[in-house]
């Protein structure tokens, strides 16, 4: 996992997208991970896409290429060192690391951080992937082209909707 340790240092921390498996539905991981191969990470709670070079497993931000089948939620787990000032909105996955994804049944839920226009999402609203901007938005009327669809389960301001100042909004995978 990459930090942003070194550049709160120099007084340039940005912050990356944060979340929580909320699922009750068992948690199926690919096993050893995925290395990343985005030149600039990938952040937690996004949807990535896995593909095999040379027999690697491989991922990458989910692309308008990706299928249903090789879409995958990253969950990598942190260790943060609060002593030294570090936040969980510091890690992402850096290129080269193996990355703990998380496969998406229907049925599936986690909060996440990783959304456009987050002030403006309601409960039910369809949401999908922006292979643009990597980030989760509202769609009014989700297509068959839209590799997975989510819909927006619950979303608050409350304290436990907020990590770091970053607000959280459940998702649920409908399809």
């Amino acid at each position: 996992m990459g930090s942003n340790l070194k550049f709160f240092l120099n007084k340039n921390r940005t912050k990356h997208s944060v979340g929580n498996v909320t699922t009750s539905l068992p948690i199926r991981t690919f096993i050893n991970g995925a290395k990343v191969v985005e030149d600039e990470g990938v952040d937690n709670y996004s949807l990535v896409e896995l593909n095999y070079v040379n027999g690697v497993p491989e991922v990458k931000y989910a692309t308008s290429s990706a299928t249903a089948e090789n879409v995958f939620l990253t969950v990598t787990p942190v260790q943060v060192l609060e002593q030294f000032g570090e936040y969980i909105s510091d890690f992402y996955n850096t290129k080269g690391d193996l990355a703990n994804i998380a496969y998406l049944p229907q049925g599936f839920s986690f909060q996440t951080s990783n959304m456009a226009d987050v002030e403006n999402v309601e409960v039910g609203n369809y949401v999908v992937w922006d292979t643009t901007d990597n980030t989760f938005v509202v769609k009014a009327t989700p297509t068959s082209t839209d590799v997975k669809v989510f819909q927006v389960r619950e979303t608050e301001s409350e304290e436990n909707f907020v990590i770091n100042g970053l607000t959280l909004v459940e998702l649920i995978v409908v399809r």
